[in-house]
């Protein structure tokens, strides 16, 4: 039955996007979609919560040994707050905070993806409060994988692969990171502004693959790659445009001031090499 549904996705997958994936090279992972939440140090924990508290559970989640914890706290930025944000266990060796680009703009913060995080975020608890001068960042989407199933799709820990995700509005994602360990269960973790972008919650399933060399896929335009130019000066530029526009053997688009270009039709630009211009861009 899962490699009736893979050939329906990836035929999907073709008639979208022109790229073409032996079934054997995709595989059908459960999607878990995280809000924001934090993980705890002890030092923290015990600040927050009283000396010698521990965390109670509520629901265990898919990762082994992971789950959500009764406890949440309150988050407060220079230009905004967020209460009752859940706290996950175990603790860990450093407290961190996650948060969605929705969240970072309630907040006030420019946060990143990778790296040790920013600080600028007091966390409130029942007992007392911690200033963050680091740990603060957005979710980045990832797939936890089992050693198996990155033996037989080809994954490597660290490198970036795809998601096809969605049924009634579906999404492409890429730059999807990739964790291996004999730890995990394998999960797709999105975001709740990446899981509402693609009408999706958890338990949905997602659909993963990378393509040959690490790139996009190969599009059949039927046509030669031409010289000419496609222009368009209003309107939204989406993915769906950018894959019409190679099919026909377009190299370039020519966007105008009020043109709006989103995410995911710049990346595909860039992996299809057409270039995106206009007197607006630098």
């Amino acid at each position: 039955m899962e490699a009736v549904e893979i050939e329906s996705i990836l035929a999907q997958v073709r008639a979208r996007l022109g790229i073409y994936m032996s079934p054997a090279k995709a595989a059908l992972v459960p999607i878990g979609v995280s809000g924001r939440h934090v993980h705890l140090s002890e030092a923290h924990l015990g600040k927050l919560f009283g000396a010698e508290h521990r965390l109670v559970k509520v629901r265990e989640l898919l990762q082994p040994g992971e789950f959500a914890a009764e406890e949440t706290v309150t988050l407060i930025a220079h230009q905004g707050v967020l209460e009752r944000v859940r706290v996950l266990g175990p603790t860990r060796r450093k407290t961190q905070v996650e948060l969605t680009y929705t969240d970072s703009k309630t907040l006030g913060l420019e946060l990143p993806l990778h790296g040790e995080g920013v600080g600028g975020l007091t966390l409130c608890g029942p007992k007392g409060s911690v200033h963050l001068e680091s740990g603060v960042m957005l979710s980045k989407r990832h797939l936890h994988c089992t050693p198996a199933l990155a033996t037989k799709m080809g994954f490597c820990d660290g490198e970036d692969i795809l998601a096809f995700c969605g049924d009634r509005r579906q999404v492409l994602f890429d730059n999807v990171w990739v964790r291996v360990s004999q730890n995990y269960a394998d999960e797709l973790h999105l975001d709740t502004d990446e899981a509402n972008s693609a009408l999706v919650t958890t338990g949905d399933k997602a659909l993963v693959f990378s393509s040959p060399g690490g790139q996009m896929g190969t599009v059949d335009t039927g046509l030669g790659r031409s010289t000419h130019t496609a222009e368009r000066y209003e309107g939204v530029l989406t993915e769906e445009d950018v894959v019409a526009m190679a099919k026909k053997g377009l190299s370039r688009i020519v966007v105008g001031s009020r043109t709006i270009i989103t995410p995911l039709a710049w990346d595909i630009a860039r992996r299809l090499k057409i270039r995106i211009e206009g007197k607006e861009l630098v």
